[in-house]
């Protein structure tokens, strides 16, 4: 009797494993935002004094060196360094809503290169995307790409934020079937006009 219990409980046992290896996502959804970087110091090149390169590299980290906790549309961003500045300035503003922006997620596998998956999707009225992804990628790099704006005036790649990676494996103690990827997006092709001043006036004693 103890042994057909002792076999029961090993039946069982089995049983559950089986069916928590069926249960395993077979499905994940990553979802992200899309921005537009409404300014940017690039227009420094047009609208400042002579800046050497790697001035203009350290303007474009304190441009966009803000505090980001949570932007919407219309809200100013102002310069996080606060001895760059004695009062906050507006010089990068951030619009959340990218409607009909076009994105792609796309899986690499790390040793052959070759893609293994490739989604491609639009973002919704307020920035957002929602793609699908079907089976576990343990195996590959996963990144989601900005690949299309909406809007002609703010199309221009921003390389440092034009991609996220995502991770879609289950093999890494995360349970939940949906995967959040950082903010993307693209940036206006002219700067605010306060942008370019403020910018001048870090680099005016040099």
């Amino acid at each position: 009797m103890a042994k057909a219990a002792r076999l029961i409980s090993v039946l069982c046992i089995l049983t559950f494993a089986a069916i928590a290896q069926c249960h395993k996502h077979e499905e994940f959804t990553v979802e992200g935002d899309v921005y537009c970087f409404a300014d940017h110091p690039l227009g420094l090149r047009s609208g400042a004094a002579d800046v050497s390169v790697l001035e203009l590299r350290f303007a474009t980290f304190l441009c966009r060196s803000v505090l980001s906790v949570e932007v919407s549309y219309g809200f100013s961003l102002y310069l996080a360094p606060a001895t760059a500045l004695r009062s906050p300035h507006p010089c990068i503003q951030i619009k959340k809503d990218q409607p009909g922006a076009a994105v792609k997620l796309e899986c690499v596998n790390l040793d052959t290169k070759a893609v293994t998956y490739s989604v491609e999707g639009v973002t919704d009225g307020n920035g957002k995307y929602r793609l699908k992804v079907s089976g576990d990628h343990e195996n590959d790099s996963c990144y989601v790409t900005a690949l299309r704006s909406p809007k002609p005036e703010c199309s221009e790649p921003l390389t440092d934020v034009q991609l996220s990676l995502v991770v879609l494996t289950e093999n890494i103690g995360i349970h939940s079937d949906v995967r959040f990827a950082n903010p993307i997006g693209f940036m206006t092709k002219d700067p605010h006009p306060q942008c370019i001043s403020i910018l001048q006036d870090i680099f005016s004693d040099q």
